[in-house]
């Protein structure tokens, strides 16, 4: 999925469960997504891939679409608005769990609570949240940017990078290891201090222990997680950076 400058929104790939959002199953170009009835296809700003799944921000409004929704399910073939009022600025897609933030700087999530990457105090064994929620607690608000990927999160909160949810391959980058439920971080924990503008993460669905994360301090990219393949661009191909790392270069 991709915005161009004029707003609109394009896709392409595959269409599993209609996750495309055009109506179809496939394409191998970009093409414009949403209906032709309807008004407008500008107004985007934002967009993230799940699994199956998309969401994004357009004229300030959450949409989603695709099968097996976080929330109450069922297949949506076209971006749809999400029934909440609000004004919204960021949003992350893990792989069936959403973060959103809202103007003003609150943090909504929703979605399956598989380890803990919704980060509000959950049990994996606790049901999942069919609907935008906004995160209790000492770290309500004055969120920046965020971002999902399998089941861990990051985000950045007035220049402070937190983590939490699973911890495989010490993606979440507290220097805790191990694996399992005692591993993971129900709630985001502080990394360091501040100067953090922008996260990312990535990893494996079928190779659950590769996952890892980047992101940028003072202009300077750091990298932490599994170094298989040399991912985190640390010059090393094996074992886990525990902790955010400068990448040198």
């Amino acid at each position: 999925m991709a915005i161009r400058s004029d707003t609109s929104l394009w896709g392409w790939g595959a269409s599993n469960a209609s996750s495309l959002g055009n109506g179809s199953e496939a394409s191998n170009v970009p093409i414009p997504i949403g209906r032709a009835q309807d008004t407008t296809l500008s107004g985007w700003t934002r967009v993230a891939a799940g699994d199956h799944f998309t969401v994004g921000i357009r004229d300030g409004s959450l949409y989603n679409w695709g099968s097996g929704l976080p929330g109450p399910g069922g297949t949506v073939q076209w971006p749809t608005r999400i029934d909440i009022d609000g004004t919204w600025t960021h949003i992350a897609a893990g792989i069936n769990y959403v973060l959103a933030i809202r103007e003003g700087g609150a943090r909504y999530a929703w979605g399956a609570l598989t380890a803990a990457g919704l980060g509000r105090s959950a049990t994996e064994a606790e049901p999942a949240q069919l609907t935008p929620a906004q995160i209790a607690g000492g770290e309500a608000g004055n969120w920046q940017s965020i971002a999902a990927n399998f089941n861990h999160s990051l985000g950045v909160r007035g220049g402070a990078l937190y983590a939490w949810g699973q911890n495989l391959g010490n993606s979440v980058g507290s220097g805790t290891t191990g694996l399992g439920a005692a591993a993971n971080h129900h709630t985001p924990r502080q990394l360091g201090t501040g100067g953090w503008t922008q996260v990312s993460v990535g990893g494996s669905r079928t190779q659950l222990d590769r996952q890892f994360s980047v992101g940028i301090r003072n202009g300077h990219l750091y990298a932490w997680g599994n170094n298989y393949s040399g991912r985190t661009g640390l010059g090393t191909t094996t074992g886990n950076t525990t902790t955010p790392t400068r990448v040198r270069f």
